[in-house]
Order: structure tokens, then C-alpha cells, then sequence
């Protein structure tokens, strides 16, 4: 793997941690167009020769949820959405999404950012 390939899966990795999303959300990083291109770009690792290489899954979960979600970015920025992320996480990890149709922790953000953007419109 080139050297840039593993600085991107080094980044592509860090979007696994939803306290990272938020940090990135809070200094209006998904503001600029030249870094959401920079993210959609990560989507090459979707491909089989270089998925093997990501250690985190929720990476790409989350990735695809900073590309096509407005909602999720402007919600990630709340610590409290990034927080109850990372708490469903955890307790995936501890083995507690057992395919009972529990939601991943990139369907509970989508959901927390939902909720969020219907608060705002409702007050």
C-alpha cells in the first residue's frame, strides 16, 4: 500500500470515533466542500482489495453517513448525539447487537440526527 493509501486509512479509521466526528463537526470541517469531496474520495475502500485493510467497520458506516447526510453532520456536532453514538457502540462491542434486529451504531445516528433536525423544526 502507498504511503497516501495508508494515511487515508489511517483518517478513514478515525471516523470510527464518534467524540472525532464531533470535534470535526464543532470546527465546521464538514462546512467545506473540499473536504466532504476528500470523503467521498475514502469511498475507494469499499473495494475489496482495500476493505480487508479496515479494522473498524464503523468507519465506512459513518462515512457514509458524513457523505449523505447533512442531517447527521450538523447533528454529530451535539455532544450529547455523540455520546449516545458511542454508547450504542460500546455495547455493540460487548457483543449486544446480536442481530436481533437491534440498530448499528450508524443507524442510531442517523435516528439521533433525525430526532435532532425535527426538534429544530418543531421549536
Amino acid at each position: 500500500m502507498t504511503p497516501t493509501k495508508k494515511q487515508d486509512l489511517e483518517f478513514l479509521q478515525l471516523l470510527s470515533n464518534p467524540q472525532y466526528l464531533s470535534h470535526l463537526a464543532q470546527h465546521r470541517f464538514f462546512e467545506d466542500a473540499s473536504f466532504l469531496n476528500y470523503l467521498e474520495h475514502l469511498n475507494y475502500f469499499r473495494r475489496p482489495e482495500f476493505v480487508k485493510f479496515v479494522a473498524y467497520p464503523d468507519a465506512l458506516e459513518f462515512l457514509d453517513l458524513l457523505v449523505s447526510s447533512p442531517a447527521f453532520r450538523k447533528a454529530i456536532a451535539r455532544p450529547n448525539v455523540a455520546e449516545m453514538v458511542r454508547e450504542q457502540q460500546m455495547w455493540q462491542w460487548r457483543g449486544g447487537g446480536g442481530g436481533g434486529g437491534e440498530a448499528t451504531a450508524g443507524e442510531a445516528a442517523a435516528a439521533a440526527a433525525a430526532g435532532e433536525a425535527a426538534k429544530e423544526e418543531a421549536g
